[in-house]
């Protein structure tokens, strides 16, 4: 994501179940690394996430 960033790409964040929705936010806010897109799934790609 911080590669993509970098160069103008879009990015997607997948959570795999490992993270939770509210955890991945919190980390998103700690690093300053923002994706594009955070995604609950691989099947939930193109769906933009509210509050990220």
């Amino acid at each position: 994501i911080l590669g993509g960033n970098k160069f103008g790409l879009d990015t997607v964040l997948v959570l795999t179940g490992n993270t939770a929705p509210q955890e991945a936010e919190l980390r998103i806010l700690a690093t300053g690394i923002i994706p594009t897109y955070v995604c609950e799934s691989i099947g939930g790609l193109g769906e933009e996430k509210e509050g990220v």
